[in-house]
């Protein structure tokens, strides 16, 4: 306008903790239908479209270092007038290069404390919580919780406060229950995402690839359900 730059930016339509049910706050007669506008299926291809932006923010934007996000919840989750799903507030996003000399113990100790302090302890891996060494795996962690979310369409350890968190999750290891209706491979790939040691965690990337043969075997049977032959 008028010669001077702009950037433009495509309009999100709604977020993810505007479309999710909220079970707690929403009269039992308007949480059926909300639920049946997040099937399975649903809540699997936001969590690949959510693993495939963390997969190029973790491995393409620059060469020889990632960008973590670190801030992923719901209310940084929207979605587009055609209904793909978008990553955004990039306020607490940071740089993070795979190889440089160690910082100096304050300096590493604050950025770490920064990231201990923003964002949702539900989604946090335990190690950001702690203000401990992290890595883009931490936000594998994230993740599984947003997938657990989408798809018991409840929010994770809602029952929980900040304190009884800290003692059952981050040092006792306690997770989600997983359902008996989800997939066998939904499971397993919740559980590898959210796995206590980080190096043992699943990348973004191997995430992304997990989700889309899954989302593939779950539209295969819901199309085997649905056919008019049965």
């Amino acid at each position: 306008v008028s010669g001077r730059p702009a950037l433009a930016l495509r309009r999100l339509a709604t977020t993810l903790t505007k479309e999710l049910p909220h079970p707690y706050e929403t009269p039992i007669w308007v949480q059926w239908s909300l639920k049946k506008r997040w099937p399975l299926q649903r809540a699997l291809q936001c969590s690949l479209e959510i693993a495939q932006a963390l997969s190029y923010l973790h491995d393409e934007p620059i060469s020889g270092a990632s960008v973590l996000h670190r801030d992923l919840k719901p209310d940084n989750i929207g979605f587009m007038d055609d209904g793909r799903t978008a990553l955004f507030d990039f306020g607490c996003a940071r740089l993070w290069p795979h190889a440089v000399p160690r910082p100096r113990p304050e300096e590493d100790l604050e950025s770490r404390c920064l990231t201990g302090n923003t964002g949702s302890p539900r989604y946090m891996a335990p190690e950001v919580f702690l203000c401990q060494p992290y890595n883009s795996r931490a936000e594998t962690h994230s993740l599984g919780m947003l997938m657990w979310h989408m798809a018991a369409r409840a929010r994770p350890f809602d029952e929980l406060t900040v304190e009884q968190l800290e003692r059952r999750v981050i040092h006792k290891g306690e997770r989600p229950p997983i359902s008996p209706e989800w997939p066998l491979g939904l499971a397993e790939l919740m559980q590898a995402c959210w796995e206590p040691d980080r190096d043992r965690r699943l990348t973004a990337t191997q995430a992304a690839q997990r989700l889309f043969s899954l989302l593939g075997a779950v539209a295969t049977e819901t199309a085997a359900l649905t056919s008019p032959s049965n």
